[in-house]
């Protein structure tokens, strides 16, 4: 017992020193006069484990599926959990923000957001029985009207700090955990 413990002990620690954020570009001054800013998600070149894109996933995931019923099932809970992931993003992000800031994220298609966060999932592992879910992103902030960066991040490996073999997708752990690490950097980076 003492063995396991210490091995989880020691997994999550691991996978919390590899989570990295890098600004690549730009600052967080632009948070000192935005109130609301849209999210906008982009999936089109992610990849999940092994596979090189979404789409062979989801091909091997219903090749293993016996019955219809399991198929359908199946992709509306793939569904749910891309979902969950915006919304866990989007919600830590007004957690995190709206409190220091008085800033509302909302999904794409507000009329009077002076900036976008645009979030390209680049990566998403499903954890095992020693490691966390995790997903890598590149975040482009960008000015809602001129699509001119203010800011670029990259985030690897943020982890959902929750070692053991899911039934499903912990994405959405993952995603408010990268918001987090978002809210850190931003609070070390901005100057009032």
């Amino acid at each position: 017992m003492k063995k396991i413990l210490l091995i989880t002990i020691i997994t999550f620690f691991v996978n919390n020193i590899f989570s990295q954020i890098k600004l690549e570009s730009g600052d967080f001054q632009f948070l000192l006069d935005a109130k609301k800013i849209c999210v906008e998600y982009d999936y089109s070149s992610m990849t999940v484990n092994k596979f090189n894109n979404e789409n062979d996933f989801i091909v091997n995931e219903v090749g293993r599926l016996k019955s219809e019923e399991r198929v359908e099932k199946w992709k509306s809970n793939w569904a749910f959990e891309k979902s969950a992931l915006n919304t866990a993003f989007r919600d830590r992000l007004t957690a995190e923000f709206g409190r220091k800031y008085g800033i509302l994220f909302e999904v794409d298609g507000l009329k009077d957001c002076r900036y976008k966060f645009k979030v390209k999932i680049l990566h998403y592992t499903f954890g095992s029985f020693l490691d966390c879910d995790y997903v890598d992103l590149k975040i482009d902030i960008v000015e809602s009207n001129s699509e001119k960066s203010v800011c670029l991040l990259n985030i690897k490996h943020a982890c959902a700090s929750q070692p053991g073999q899911t039934t499903k997708p912990n994405s959405s752990y993952s995603m408010a955990t990268a918001a987090s690490m978002i809210a850190s950097l931003a609070r070390k980076k901005i100057q009032r």
